[in-house]
């Protein structure tokens, strides 16, 4: 009997999957993540760029565990807002849910926002990405600067 529930419950889910039209999203809107437990709002381009203290692209030169997350420590390459440092920390702070997006070696284009004690903090619901991943808010920021 339970068997034939879940059965018509991943059938409903899947019929419903289906129905999404790929031209229901747009860049210019929020995105939602949903998963049994809780909700992910990606913010729209400029409410994030708003709401950040420092956007810039970087490579990711080391990684630090600490008690509650990860501090990653980038190579900045360019910056659109806040700090211009050639190297910056961003702290991540992780659950068994979430683990941060960031990989060592790899480029990123990041929405960090200030911590209570002036670091750089960075989560789950970030607009951050792959800068592979980030070619419209890369052409939205425009021409960048150099760090100093």
């Amino acid at each position: 009997m339970n068997i034939r529930k879940i059965l018509l419950a991943m059938l409903a889910v899947l019929s419903l999957s289906l129905s999404v039209s790929p031209n229901s999203f747009h860049t210019s809107s929020p995105v939602i993540i949903e998963d049994a437990f809780a909700k992910c709002r990606i913010p729209p381009f400029r409410e994030a760029y708003t709401g950040a203290n420092t956007v810039f692209t970087g490579k990711i030169i080391g990684v630090v565990q600490n008690e509650r997350g990860k501090t990653f420590e980038f190579q900045m390459e360019k910056y659109w807002k806040g700090r211009s440092q050639k190297k910056v920390k961003v702290t991540v702070y992780e659950t068994t849910r979430y683990q941060a997006i960031y990989q060592m070696g790899k480029r990123y284009l990041v929405f960090a926002s200030a911590g209570s004690e002036g670091d750089l903090r960075d989560g789950r619901c970030s607009r951050s990405n792959d800068i592979a991943n980030a070619a419209a808010d890369l052409k939205a920021l425009g021409k960048g600067k150099m760090p100093r």
